[in-house]
């Protein structure tokens, strides 16, 4: 875990990570008031007729979404990629009767996955979905590399494919890309297209679990080398019921609903850090915590190892406590003890949860790109503490009390207030993919969905990065 903290503080960063986190900065100077429109965005608030007049010789980033991920698990509940779809808020109906405009959310969508592109982890795959009318993209094949499934969606089923669909779908496969269909046997389209078929994907929020049954006993019959996928599963009795149809992957989020741990204690290996992260923010003397590190023998091992590490590049090899705390500096330490606070004894590179807090510190971090460091780091540590609760299973005060956070950290978190709390809830709005909310974070900001949503991308990047 040590070998990525260290990315954490900027040191040797690829030139392509750093331009896109210089271009994706927006224009967030106070997190203050209401903020003028950003001129780059043209919203869709006219009348839907007029709207999709406009758009009609429009571009992607004349239009805006929110993004929505969420994590595929397999079998042993491990998080083995995502599903990311982009949400148009109230434009969906002049989404649902416009190719045009179905086309252009979809080119949206390719724009933000192509960013994860050069640190995508090879052994998650991205699960997303994309209209008829978008497979002849010519980007797609450079999506090849995150091991993508594309789901295709019809505007309806009870026609026979496009022509240009059945040509396309064998050259996306040789470019090395995965079909996925939602299973409608009888179907023109199903029919014409499930020999090509890489997955079935089995939506558990618009069947009855009765009919998801029959389904996947039939599709088991009539195609048992076919992988079924379950999608928007909303809790672990589901997760299980899809496990046991022969589901090998499932889309869900239940693993970051919060549960009632009144009760429950924080773990002495996490109330140590607790302590000397507290010491920290009480601005004691480094003397006084490095005599606490010191009473941590594998702790001060961690330190050390990491100080000299060769990320750090060090001419001299560090070999005393106090010389490694005077190199690191204060805030370093802090960030680097709460990467460790948080991770605790999780395989952090594996852990959804964890790479969920990275990315929200960074994003937060970004967004606050023109602050001065100290606010930098606040919004960072606000983001990974957001979801401290849900790794320690305690309640949330709780859990930070211990830290001695300052207030405009615990007051974003606790209460949604104060000025770190718009960039938190855009970040939480990029994860849910809640356009309505995000918008109303991106007033206070002064920026907009579509700059918003990819910073979120580019933060997932870079905690990639991290753990490549």
């Amino acid at each position: 875990m040590l070998s990525w903290i260290s990315g954490l503080f900027g040191r040797k960063r690829p030139a392509d990570v750093q331009a896109k986190d210089s271009n994706a900065t927006t224009r967030m100077t106070a997190p203050a008031g209401p903020k003028a429109s950003h001129p780059s965005a043209r919203r869709m608030d006219a009348a839907p007729a007029e709207a999709e007049t406009e758009l009609s010789s429009g571009t992607a980033q004349e239009i805006e979404g929110a993004l929505f991920q969420c994590d595929l698990l397999d079998s042993s509940h491990h998080a083995v990629g995502y599903f990311f779809s982009l949400n148009e808020g109230r434009h969906k109906a002049l989404r649902a009767r416009s190719a045009r405009v179905r086309q252009l959310f979809d080119g949206l969508l390719i724009d933000q996955l192509e960013k994860l592109v050069p640190t995508w982890p090879k052994q998650r795959c991205v699960l997303f979905p994309l209209d008829e009318g978008s497979l002849g993209d010519s980007r797609l094949p450079r999506l090849a590399p995150l091991q993508a499934i594309l789901r295709i969606d019809f505007e309806t089923a009870d026609q026979a494919p496009q022509p240009a669909t059945l040509e396309t779908i064998p050259s996306l496969k040789r470019a090395g890309l995965r079909i996925a269909l939602t299973p409608e046997p009888g179907s023109p389209c199903f029919e014409a297209l499930a020999e090509f078929a890489d997955a079935f994907v089995l939506d558990f929020s618009s069947i009855e679990l009765d009919t998801i049954s029959e389904m996947a006993l039939e599709l088991a019959t009539r195609f048992p080398h076919t992988p079924r996928i379950a999608q928007n599963v909303s809790n672990i009795d589901e997760c299980e019921f899809a496990l046991k149809l022969g589901c090998t992957l499932a889309s869900c989020g239940f693993a970051r609903m919060r549960g009632n741990w009144e009760g429950n204690k924080i773990a002495p290996n996490h109330l140590h850090i607790a302590s000397l992260l507290g010491r920290i923010n009480g601005d004691c003397e480094l003397r006084e915590i490095a005599d606490a590190l010191k009473h941590d023998a594998a702790l001060s091992y961690r330190l050390l190892r990491y100080i000299n590490s060769a990320a750090n590049g060090m001419p001299t090899q560090i070999g005393s406590i106090e010389q490694a705390l005077v190199i690191l500096g204060r805030r370093p330490l802090f960030r680097w003890l709460s990467l460790l606070f948080f991770a605790g004894n999780r395989e952090a590179e594996h852990d959804p949860l964890m790479e969920t807090a990275l990315v929200r510190g960074r994003m937060m971090e970004t967004l606050g790109k023109r602050l001065a460091v100290a606010q930098r780091e606040d919004l960072f540590v606000t983001g990974v503490f957001s979801l401290l609760d849900l790794v320690l299973k305690v309640p949330l005060a709780e859990a930070l009390e211990p830290l001695h956070l300052s207030e405009p950290v615990r007051a974003a978190i606790l209460e949604g207030r104060g000025p770190y709390a718009p960039a938190l809830a855009a970040a939480v709005a990029c994860e849910e993919g809640d356009l309505a909310r995000l918008r109303a974070a991106c007033k206070q900001l002064g920026t907009v969905p579509n700059l918003v949503c990819g910073v979120h991308m580019d933060a997932l990047a870079w905690a990639h990065m991290l753990t490549a």
